[in-house]
């Protein structure tokens, strides 16, 4: 290609370079060195640059400089590697780790939720920040990851404070503003949370991850038709996303738009057959309308999928309780226990573990769930037409009641 008239002492960009722009993709934070970059001769002409060009990627990649023949030399070429700087050493693992944020995949949702796949991100952007003309994002990098491995651990206090270091160096990155959202969730701080995925789309408008973050949001305080509008503006920027299909489908479940669920869940299966949280949807769901041989089979695959999962050991607990094998049950809920001693009880519904955990300790088996009983939607589950409740309803004390009959009092009184 050839270049503009270039003056001694001008620096060469890139037809790529130039400033990053807020919700820059992770390929920007480094660039690819230069081979070789030949001058003939001092010249007001246009120059031709061979191989590569030369690049600066300002404040996201690596800066290379060149000089220019002397008076004394002008018929020499001059070869960028004699007097270039040494190129960065990429972070590589730390690069890919954004990627995956930014676009996550959905055969990786294990991975992602692993505190030492963070921790090595922040431990590969650290090194490689340290290293001389080093951009500053990967230092901010640094940070992100180091919060996201302690927001992964549970430690909500540290990843918030770890994110805000980040936003200090980078205040127009998007994905901080997403990361700092989904922190602030989990502290329950959720006008704080529903701002900062305001930014990230403000940001980065076609990011589909910020608008799904602010569903979340909405989901997490119950705002279920916020939630539902929300996600399926996400999907209008990426349509066929089955982690998206999939917390739409659990939204419409917790929302009693039972025809709306399957239809995404099975829209998201087609696509990836591997989510968990679908399969334990359609297991609850055939739970609570006994459908014995659907429940059985969505459990028993979430199980797969999970094995250390309290929440699916519960659900497959319910679905052979359902089933009438009751021994199989008492070791399932006996897992999913053991599960919540060693893991912690996220995720599980806190009414559903009261119940089966009374239930063991007293030696028996809890009732079924669907009787009356609170389910994973949040809501006291209507019992099903011919199906009685497992409580009665108490009587109303305001009403005025009827004194008893003669022959009630007769009664007593031959008790007593």
């Amino acid at each position: 290609s050839r270049s503009p008239s270039l003056q001694r002492g001008d620096t060469v960009l890139a037809p790529e370079a130039g400033a990053v722009a807020a919700g820059t993709t992770t390929s920007a934070l480094t660039r690819t060195p230069p081979e070789s970059v030949h001058i003939p001769k001092r010249s007001s002409a246009p120059v031709v640059v061979g191989g590569l060009a030369l690049a600066l990627a300002v404040g996201a990649g690596v800066t290379w400089r060149f000089g220019f023949a002397t008076p004394e030399d002008q018929t020499k070429a001059i070869d960028v590697e004699d007097v270039a700087e040494p190129a960065l050493a990429p972070p590589k693992l730390g690069l890919e780790v954004m990627k995956q944020y930014r676009d996550p995949d959905d055969a990786k949702v294990g991975t992602q939720r692993d505190p030492s796949w963070w921790d090595g991100a922040a431990h590969d952007f650290d090194a490689a920040a340290t290293q001389p003309g080093a951009p500053e994002r990967w230092q901010a990098a640094h940070h992100f990851t180091r919060g996201m491995a302690a927001h992964r651990r549970g430690d909500y206090d540290s990843a918030l404070q770890a994110v805000d270091e980040a936003l200090v160096i980078e205040p127009q990155w998007a994905e901080l503003h997403a990361g700092r959202a989904d922190v602030l969730i989990e502290l329950a701080r959720y006008d704080e949370a529903l701002e900062a995925s305001r930014t990230a789309q403000r940001l980065d408008p076609e990011w589909w991850v910020a608008v799904a973050t602010m569903a979340r949001v909405h989901a997490a305080q119950r705002q279920l038709d916020e939630a539902i509008a929300t996600y399926q503006r996400a999907l209008t920027l990426a349509p066929d996303k089955p982690r998206l299909l999939s917390d739409l489908a659990l939204v419409c479940h917790a929302n009693h738009l039972d025809g709306e669920a399957v239809r995404h869940a099975e829209k998201a299966l087609a696509i990836h057959r591997a989510l968990l949280n679908v399969r334990m949807m359609l297991a609850e769901r055939a739970v609570e309308k006994g459908d014995r041989e659907e429940a059985l089979k969505q459990s028993e695959r979430a199980v797969a999928l999970a094995p250390k999962s309290a929440n699916a050991r519960l659900l497959y607990g319910d679905a052979l309780l359902l089933a009438g094998r009751r021994q199989h049950a008492e070791a399932a809920y006996d897992r999913a226990l053991e599960l919540i001693e060693q893991h912690g009880d996220r995720g599980v519904p806190e009414a559903r573990l009261r119940a089966v955990r009374a239930a063991r300790k007293a030696g028996r088996l809890p009732a079924p769930r669907g009787q009356a009983l609170p389910s994973s939607r949040g809501q006291r589950s209507k019992p099903r037409p011919g199906m009685r409740p497992s409580r009665p309803t108490p009587p109303d004390r305001s009403a005025p009641t009827r004194p008893p009959t003669w022959s009630c009092r007769r009664r007593r009184a031959r008790r007593r």
